[in-house]
């Protein structure tokens, strides 16, 4: 039994109603106006609908999709389609001129040591995974209402955390492997290792926040996943990368 009864009122949004239906578990719950007269009420089925539409609209942004159409994918036109795609893989083609800068940049230590070049799409592969599993876990626990933006110090502490461990236990599999397989100094295999950690740390960092930060400033928190956090989070791995060969090999 609940002290209050549980009704959704006319200027209430849809997240808001479908985290009532969430909350309580109920097949229906009626609509009031402000003096609580009943104006309707609101169906699972409603809400099950709408949830849909969300999911959807959710999945494509952070796929990089913009699109604002109700329609199917084969009911859409290719040039709607193209419309869909495009401003979106332009802008992300752009913040890789940023990545080719920094590699051209520090191009005299890679040519110092070509060992640390085979390791770059690790590094940047690791850090990009790691971003978008911290966003999307923060983005669905935004979507349900587990979290809200008062947690961002909880979920910034709770990500450095499972940073440092996971980088940690990637960098040991790693020293390893760069030492004893891959026959490398191990000035070179430390210099991996500490950015491994970093990345993963600052990754899971960034992938948290970055929704959380979205919201606050109105934009969509899906448009911070995929595409968006691996152009992100390839910067700052080649950043953090070339500086620490800098620290350890002196190049």
């Amino acid at each position: 039994m609940h002290d209050d009864p549980v009704v959704a009122h006319v200027d209430d949004d849809q997240e808001e109603v479908s985290e009532l239906f969430t909350r309580y578990g109920y097949l229906a719950i009626p609509v009031v106006d402000n003096e609580f007269r009943l104006v309707g009420i609101v169906t699972v089925d409603d809400i099950l609908e709408v949830i849909e539409e969300e999911t959807t609209e959710d999945i494509e942004r952070m796929g990089g999709v913009i699109d604002t159409s109700d329609r199917e994918y084969l009911d859409r036109s290719v040039w709607q389609h193209v419309k869909a795609r495009l401003p979106w893989l332009f802008l992300l083609m752009c913040s890789y001129f940023v990545t080719g800068g920094i590699l051209a940049r520090f191009e005299d230590a890679m040519s110092a040591v070509i060992a640390l070049v085979i390791y770059m799409p690790m590094l940047m592969g690791t850090g990009g995974n790691s971003g978008s599993q911290s966003s999307t876990l923060v983005i669905r626990g935004m979507a349900t209402g587990e979290l809200e933006l008062g947690d961002f110090i909880k979920v910034m502490w709770k990500e450095i955390r499972v940073g440092v461990i996971v980088g940690i236990c990637l960098s040991i599999l790693n020293y390893f492997r760069i030492v004893y397989l891959d026959h490398n100094p191990p000035l070179v295999a430390i210099t991996v290792c500490v950015s491994m950690i970093l990345i993963v740390i600052i990754a899971k960092l960034i992938g948290s926040m970055l929704p959380m930060v979205a919201k606050k400033i109105g934009i969509d928190p899906a448009l911070m996943a995929g595409p968006m956090m691996a152009s992100i989070t390839d910067m700052i791995s080649l950043c953090t990368y070339f500086i620490m060969a800098g620290l350890f090999l002196h190049i």
